[in-house]
């Protein structure tokens, strides 16, 4: 059973220098309680593609392709309809709680508004269900921080507030942007935790986007990782990580302190190809230590299964591991 099925998205955004490539070619599922993690470097596409899927990727976005989620199609809806599925049905938290809530409104203000926009029947006053669901968050003394501003409450405080919104709905997914980037250490284990919990004890879905694969080990079921606008290997997230066989995967693993080979870290030479080329072969051929000439000349299909990868010389299984 899926939840979401994004098949063959396309995403560009026209610019005044041509169309500018962030998605291309897309294909995704997301089972239900399924906590999915989407990793790449910067700019390979991970949040335009749910961005796109949601509606929200502005009126230069061209997007093509089909994004089911519960058998309906969200690409191609009108904003008014969108606005009945997000919040209620998916929500998306972002990596700076500062910037999504409003400094001069209490806390509990928000929450009641958030409550009354995506619950058609809300049962509860407002200001008891959203002091559950600062409850829920683990936010000690939730009466009191209802009368809070942003600006008293710390930024995991805040980003707790920010989940607790997206909850208000009793969403089936969620999407999770960064969402413990600007936070410390220590902060973001308990927010990666809460998110965990959350997601067993309501059987809610979750997309991880992020950079860190350690935070993709720790609490993701399944991975899959973006490079240049394509997904270039997916499977179990122990599976991908403990056995990468796309050299853009292995290449991630070996940068990555202490998973190194050696204890060295090994960066990946070059760059991210320009979002305004279109590559006839693999995008990743370029940087690539084990390219072909076949790399440079056609796409590679995906080896199917369970893992899968995208690429004619994969790193061999037993080097992998």
């Amino acid at each position: 059973m899926t939840l979401l099925s994004i098949e063959n998205l396309t995403v560009s955004f026209d610019t005044p220098h041509g169309a500018a490539h962030a998605v291309r070619g897309i294909d995704l599922a997301v089972a239900p309680g399924e906590i999915l993690g989407l990793v790449g470097e910067s700019g390979s596409g991970k949040s335009a593609l749910f961005l796109a899927t949601l509606g929200l990727a502005g009126p230069r976005a061209r997007v093509r392709g089909s994004a089911l989620f519960d058998g309906t199609d969200l690409v191609g809806l009108s904003d008014r309809v969108l606005s009945r599925i997000r919040g209620r049905r998916v929500s998306m938290v972002f990596q700076d709680p500062a910037s999504s809530l409003n400094p001069v409104m209490t806390i509990g203000r928000q929450l009641d508004e958030a409550i009354r926009l995506n619950r058609q029947n809300p049962g509860r006053p407002g200001s008891a269900a959203a002091r559950d669901l600062l409850a829920e968050v683990g936010i000690p003394d939730p009466g009191r921080r209802l009368r809070s501003y942003p600006h008293e409450l710390s930024g995991g405080q805040n980003q707790r507030v920010m989940i607790a919104m997206m909850l208000a709905g009793n969403p089936d997914l969620l999407i999770a942007d960064e969402p413990n980037t600007a936070l410390d250490v220590t902060v973001q284990a308990q927010i990666l935790d809460l998110l965990k919990r959350i997601s067993r004890a309501r059987g809610m879905s979750i997309v991880l986007i992020s950079h860190d694969l350690g935070v993709v080990a720790q609490i993701c079921d399944t991975v899959a990782v973006m490079y240049a606008g394509r997904i270039v290997e997916s499977g179990p997230v122990m599976d991908v990580f403990d056995a990468p066989r796309h050299p853009y995967t292995a290449g991630l693993m070996a940068s990555r302190p202490g998973t190194a080979p050696a204890g060295r870290l090994m960066p990946i030479g070059g760059v991210v190809p320009s979002p305004f080329e279109q590559p006839a072969g693999c995008a990743f051929a370029p940087r690539c230590p084990r390219r072909r000439a076949a790399c440079t000349a056609m796409p590679p299909t995906p080896v199917a299964g369970g893992h899968w990868w995208r690429c004619f010389n994969p790193v061999e299984a037993a080097a992998a591991a």
